[in-house]
């Protein structure tokens, strides 16, 4: 996997072209993103250089096939039920990295929930008293811990999940019992979730890419 110091729309451009070398069977572009990905332009990114970029427009309009972006977490609760086989299950993905706004995916009983403007799960938009700059400077172990319980609680609430997957450097398996005990103080134990840990979500990232992108090649065809 590839790291850069600067990912703007050239570097993602002169990517896809080197692929397109090497695949020129390819018919789509699948990207994911850190980022809401509304009508294709890239807003409230962690990568700050493709903020406000249409690049669903540049890449179709440079390469001649249909784009499509998502936000990653998408791609990655999704890899998860099609890899798991959990067609009558809702599972509820959080993701807690450090120093940046948290997020959460879920698919229901099959169907990805994406909301009206596609970020559906985005616990970093929640009220925990104070401005979204202070939450993220707070967003460190330990006193990151709070902020999770009360999105955990408000996520069991409004989802009421079979399983809630953890995953982020915010979090540890050994936080999961912690913050079990801290949830069932407000939501009875009868309609707490299965808590698991993922240490890594990326083979479910490429997973949910690639089956996103064959049940789209069905709706090309």
């Amino acid at each position: 996997m590839c790291q850069y110091d600067l990912l703007d729309a050239s570097v993602i451009e002169e990517n896809v072209a080197h692929l397109l070398q090497q695949f020129p069977n390819v018919s789509q572009i699948v990207v994911g993103t850190p980022s809401i990905a509304e009508h294709g332009v890239i807003r409230h990114s962690d990568i700050l250089e493709l903020e406000h970029v249409p690049l669903k427009t540049q890449l179709e309009e440079t390469f001649q096939r249909p784009v499509f972006i998502a936000n990653d977490m998408h791609y990655k609760v999704y890899g998860y039920y099609r890899q798991e086989q959990l067609s009558d299950e809702i599972v509820t993905l959080v993701n807690y990295p450090s120093g940046v706004l948290p997020g959460t995916a879920t698919i229901h009983k099959g169907v990805l929930l994406t909301g009206r403007n596609l970020f559906a799960g985005m616990v970093g938009f929640l009220d925990y008293g104070m401005g979204q700059e202070e939450q993220i400077k707070r967003l460190h172990r330990p006193t990151a811990e709070p902020f999770i319980i009360q999105a955990t609680i408000a996520l069991i609430s409004i989802l009421n999940p079979h399983r809630l997957l953890f995953t982020g450097d915010l979090l540890q398996e050994d936080d999961l019992e912690r913050m079990d005990a801290a949830c069932q103080k407000y939501i009875p134990k009868e309609y707490m979730p299965d808590f698991m840990f993922l240490p890594s979500t990326e083979r479910y990232y490429l997973k949910g890419m690639y089956w996103m992108a064959m049940d789209r090649k069905e709706n090309i065809e």
